[in-house]
């Protein structure tokens, strides 16, 4: 039997912190509950969504291996010991981890604990990030009032649920929120605050609120590394919280290329060049991200291009056929350079998606097969 022992105001604090991150999703049920593990620092109150993360640390317990608690059972326990003006919440946990119980001194209420997986979390409490990440330092409650100034102001069609914000820093002294909207110019909001680098990130705004509203009115501190690893949030009152950014750019172009080869992401192989190779047949297809300097990335450009012939000189009659080429290239158009060929096709980067990009690499497998033997025969 163990037993977990935490302070009424603790257990408000917590509440109010972190079970707001648990997920909603009935097809996850682990990750409906709240994960206690014992740890150095004491006892640590998870939970997540697969998307954000909070936890604190609070209580005391002799208990030995993470458990799995019912929301629900925590969220009664506040408000019975609110109710009744108890100072403390006693849980126990049986021998075999199946049972927990809410003991007080009139009211016993058993509750299975959730047997199933927890994800393994601690890689991202406890572990290196991939990259020194940088240190923001401002007030919570001021960003989170630059972030409803940008959003909630603005009269849209879009969704204000959820919506992206841009995270940039000016100065070594200024951090300026950047909204997006399809129907209305872009609004900013600027805030006092310190970093010990540059920062471009995007944070779906919904979520980034309600990390702000765990943390409350305190100096908050956000460590923020690269576009695959989760913002990192710690506050004076003890909360720490992970949000994922929202992937764009180079990511989002190595997920659609993933998803057209059925490929797993971790799959992608890329080389030096920042080239993505797809091989089809005989014909490799190289894709590329031209980036603009928009921070949600907009006017990001994929390029696709495969080579047809080399070792041709530049001839006026190289150059009429391959003008004769573009006039039949369809979506793609060719173009020589240092004595090769290549079939090139391009698009807006959020304007394709996986059927367009099947039909760019078809069109350019069709052209390095047709073509690229008989510039080879003609000229070479």
């Amino acid at each position: 039997m163990a037993t977990i022992t935490i302070e009424t105001e603790e257990l408000g604090h917590l509440t109010a912190c972190i079970l707001g991150f648990r997920s909603q999703d009935a097809d996850r049920p682990a990750l409906e509950g709240v994960q206690v593990t014992p740890t150095e620092a004491g006892l640590r109150w998870l939970t997540t969504d697969s998307y954000r993360l909070g936890y604190v640390h609070a209580g005391q317990s002799d208990l030995q291996q993470s458990i799995v608690i019912p929301a629900d059972l925590i969220d009664f326990a506040l408000r019975y010991a609110r109710r009744c003006e108890l100072d403390t919440v006693t849980l126990e946990v049986d021998d075999q981890h199946e049972v927990i119980e809410l003991q007080t001194p009139e009211l016993l209420v058993p509750r299975q604990l959730i047997a199933l997986d927890y994800p393994d979390v601690e890689p991202f409490t406890s572990g290196a990030p991939e990259q020194t990440p940088t240190l923001l330092t401002l007030n919570g409650e001021t960003l989170r009032a630059a972030i409803h100034a940008t959003i909630t102001f603005n009269d849209s069609t879009e969704d204000k649920g959820g919506h992206p914000v841009a995270l940039r820093t000016v100065n070594d002294d200024t951090l300026m929120i950047l909204a997006r909207w399809p129907d209305i110019a872009d609004t900013h909001a600027y805030v006092q605050a310190t970093s010990d680098g540059p920062i471009d990130t995007i944070l779906n705004s919904s979520y980034l609120q309600e990390l702000l509203d765990a943390a409350g009115d305190n100096q908050l501190r956000l460590h923020i590394g690269s576009s695959t690893e989760p913002l990192r949030a710690r506050s004076d009152n003890g909360f720490h919280g992970l949000l994922m950014p929202i992937h764009g750019g180079q990511p989002n172009l190595e997920r659609r290329i993933a998803a057209y080869l059925n490929l797993d992401r971790s799959e992608l192989v890329i080389n030096d060049n920042d080239w993505i190779p797809i091989g089809r047949g005989e014909t490799s297809i190289g894709v590329r991200l031209v980036t603009s300097n928009d921070p949600f990335g907009r006017g990001n450009i994929a390029r696709f291009t495969t080579q047809i012939a080399e070792n041709l000189p530049e001839t006026p009659g190289l150059l009429a056929e391959l003008n004769a080429l573009n006039n039949n290239a369809q979506l793609c158009r060719v173009v020589h350079q240092d004595d090769k060929v290549h079939v090139v096709a391009e698009g807006l980067l959020d304007t394709l998606d996986d059927e367009e990009i099947d039909t760019i690499c078809r069109q350019l497998h069709h052209h390095a097969q047709t073509f690229g033997p008989l510039i080879q025969t003609v000229w070479a």
